[in-house]
């Protein structure tokens, strides 16, 4: 399947053309005939399904590649993505030594998607990689976004009271600063990650399959929200906070049109977790 852009999309990559120093925009996908956004949300399901049932892994990450060989043959390309990285996520994240080392197995699903993608430059290949704009509104998104969600985690690591010694104990015998540093390095992969899977992958196939609008955001979240089941947060509060997050996350996402200010906002948030947990020491 080519991709095309809307007349919007268009303005916005002619006048980068014009202007090669103005941010990349990611570009309206071309909408999907019915039986394959069918798939798409199928494949969103499974992948939101595997949080809560992970000893069904192995069988959704088949029932994954499936669903990206139909796409491949169909040359639906956002479906392609979607299978593809949610499938090797799944399957590499039922392996559970693999899914200790988190985010390894998303950054295992990072380098299949970009195996399979075309052969063309990142731009093209994957739209939803562009940068987007970095102004004031975004600042402030930023801002504004790292204090609700750093406000929250802290309110509930008080009430809850998680038991994480697990991961603690994995912390190496080093200085509180270095830790601190390992803190920020594990932030921006681990952000980086995220946010291309969920607000890069995910919410261009749901654009794709559903048109752009709100539904492709609130489905996203969700299913960033199932994501957590048993991370941090976890549990149904762990859930229900998390969706709420990635409603955010996708609502900058869509007003900065790129994933550079939801990357950001997300390095922050998980900066506030990996200080909760060393304080928690």
């Amino acid at each position: 399947m080519i991709n095309v852009t809307t007349p919007l999309a268009m303005n916005d990559l002619q006048a980068q053309t014009k202007n090669p120093a103005a941010p990349a925009l990611i570009p309206v996908p071309v909408r999907l005939p019915r039986f394959e956004s069918a798939l798409v949300l199928l494949a969103v399901a499974l992948l939101g399904a595997f949080a809560l049932y992970p000893a069904a892994g192995p069988a959704e990450a088949v029932a994954l590649f499936v669903l990206a060989f139909v796409g491949w043959r169909r040359r639906a390309t956002s479906l392609v993505h979607l299978a593809t990285f949610a499938g090797v996520l799944v399957g590499a994240a039922s392996i559970e030594r693999l899914m200790l080392l988190w985010p390894l197995p998303a950054l295992l699903a990072a380098l299949a998607l970009w195996i399979v993608g075309p052969r063309a430059p990142a731009g093209r290949r994957f739209p939803f990689l562009a940068c987007g704009e970095l102004g004031r509104e975004a600042h402030l998104s930023i801002v504004a976004s790292a204090v609700v969600a750093g406000a929250a985690l802290v309110l509930w690591f008080v009430l809850a009271r998680p038991d994480y010694s697990a991961i603690r104990a994995m912390f190496p015998p080093v200085s509180t600063p270095l830790l601190m540093l390992g803190v920020l390095a594990f932030a921006a992969v681990n952000g980086a990650l995220e946010e291309l899977a969920y607000r890069g992958v995910v919410l261009d196939a749901l654009d794709a399959a559903l048109g752009v609008r709100a539904a492709p955001v609130v489905i996203q979240a969700l299913a960033f929200g199932a994501l957590h089941y048993g991370g941090f947060p976890r549990g149904a509060a762990g859930v229900a906070l998390a969706t709420i997050y990635g409603l955010m996350m996708g609502t900058i996402r869509r007003r900065s049109r790129g994933l550079l200010a939801p990357w950001l906002a997300h390095i922050l948030a998980d900066t506030v977790i990996g200080s909760l947990l060393l304080a928690s020491q």
